[in-house]
């Protein structure tokens, strides 16, 4: 009896019930494939989400602004009625002051107290907004905490949102990136879109 159970038990304490370092690395490399190929697919539907929650803000922003347009008369810009010409009136750096980023007090389409330019007692009859209903903290960024910029050129004043990248300089004029965006160019990440046009071109 002892002789049988000494063979059993001797069968027993030689099967392998662990794995080989060739399967753990088998296993480790298969993971790490699996890991990278979803991965970029998250990265990827992620990215798609951020577009089209940004396409959104564009459309809304964009009803606003025509909203204040139909309302008062012209769309926001810095300086007097007969500088709604001038390119240089719808340059972002200068509409801080009227188009605030942060500061609800100091965003035409929220509140008519802010100086545009006009007499104010005209200026506050025309204005029946707010045009957008949440705070500029929010309708002035892009799904990527981006701002979303307001430019003027040539014929057009586009809002822009340049994508996941941020703002850098360059001399890229808006209205070649509108034709690239308007034509699916795979080159280009930004969303733009053109929310007024003039009959004359801007000087």
């Amino acid at each position: 009896m002892n002789v049988i159970s000494n063979k059993y038990k001797y069968r027993f304490s030689n099967n392998r019930f662990g794995f080989t370092l060739m399967e753990i690395m088998v296993v480790i490399i298969v993971i790490a494939i699996l890991a990278s190929v979803g991965g970029s697919m998250v990265v990827s539907f992620v990215d798609q989400g951020r577009r089209s929650a940004t396409k959104e803000k564009l459309a809304q922003l964009k009803k606003g602004f025509l909203a204040y347009q139909a309302d008062v008369g012209r769309m926001p810009h810095i300086g007097l009625a007969k500088c709604s010409g001038c390119k240089q009136a719808y340059n972002m750096d200068l509409l801080d002051d009227i188009l605030s980023y942060n500061d609800d007090n100091k965003n035409v389409l929220l509140t008519g107290d802010v100086n545009v330019g006009m007499k104010m007692r005209q200026y506050k009859k025309r204005w029946r907004g707010p045009y957008m209903d949440s705070e500029p903290s929010d309708f002035m960024y892009d799904a990527w905490g981006n701002p979303i910029y307001y430019v003027a050129d040539e014929r057009n004043i586009y809002l822009w949102s340049y994508g996941p990248e941020p703002y850098t300089p360059d001399d890229t004029s808006p209205k070649e990136v509108f034709k690239r965006v308007q034509n699916e160019d795979e080159y280009t990440d930004d969303l733009i879109v053109s929310i007024k046009r003039f009959k004359k071109k801007l000087n």
